[in-house]
């Protein structure tokens, strides 16, 4: 009888303590990474946001998981590698999926520092990769990543133009085997051509994205949009390989009655 009761009191104080005991393992991201960080195998959150300094480079090894706090975001300023394994990735998403965090915004003119990014699972965030404005490094690369669950109806990958100013050399921008699947969003490339944008967008799967509205083909329910304007510039967009499939979902206007759905799935199509 006193064993049944130890192994019950045991047993309810382990539920108890667990929360706590999670919650202790969750390591903060400090607001501001001025040198070179490494995190390792573990559990850690952006509470606000973070931003990582143009002399810094942040370094996650597998096993890692990082969560954001609704609305935060870190900055890339610096330099940023993600390495993940094929069978440990590294797992990015939010605290809640109710209360969503933002990604990774990268930006700033910086030849010194690189983005590398192989095998990490991006789910259940709003923009997870954002390269702003004039942003600039010499190598980016993104091989073998999984975005999926970005439901906000917009650009969940953006790739905005680099600076064509300050740095001349061309920017190498390799996006491989990467799936953007499951989604309610779509991947942005502002410039198809440019005189320093180096891209390669090879072998990736782009399926079973839903897009929600009243037509199919408009600019946000595509999903892979690109802008080319024929100016004859020094680079274009390698596409190779790539397979894409989409899914769209019209919704009745607001004065039918009963709304009804249907969905149109478009054929595979192979770039």
């Amino acid at each position: 009888m006193k064993n049944n009761f130890i192994k019950k009191f045991y047993g309810l104080a382990c539920l108890t303590f667990l929360p706590c005991i999670l919650q202790a393992q969750t390591t903060p991201l400090p607001t501001f990474i001025e040198k070179d960080m490494v995190l390792k195998k573990g559990l850690y959150v952006v509470e606000h946001n973070t931003k990582i300094g143009e002399n810094a480079t942040l370094k996650v090894k597998y096993g890692t998981k990082i969560l954001f706090n609704r609305g935060a975001s870190i900055k890339v300023e610096g330099g940023l590698i993600i390495e993940g394994t094929p069978k440990i990735l590294v797992e990015l998403t939010s605290a809640s999926p109710l209360d969503e965090g933002m990604g990774f915004i990268i930006t700033g003119a910086n030849d010194q520092k690189e983005i590398d990014i192989s095998f990490a699972d991006f789910h259940h965030l709003l923009i997870p990769l954002n390269f702003e404005t004039n942003w600039y490094r010499k190598n980016v690369n993104i091989n073998n990543c999984i975005f999926t669950d970005i439901e906000t109806g917009e650009p969940g990958i953006i790739i905005r133009r680099p600076d064509e100013i300050k740095y001349r050399d061309s920017t190498n921008l390799i996006f491989r085997k990467n799936n953007f699947i499951g989604n309610s969003s779509i991947i942005y490339i502002e410039n198809t051509e440019s005189d320093v944008l180096n891209m390669a967008f090879e072998y990736n799967v782009v399926s079973g994205n839903l897009f929600h509205g009243f037509d199919i083909g408009g600019s946000l329910n595509s999903p892979l949009l690109l802008l080319y304007d024929q100016r004859g510039l020094k680079y274009r967009v390698k596409f190779t390989g790539n397979s894409i499939l989409t899914s769209a979902a019209l919704i009745f206007p607001p004065s039918v009655s009963s709304p009804t759905e249907t969905t149109k799935v478009s054929p595979w199509y192979t770039v």
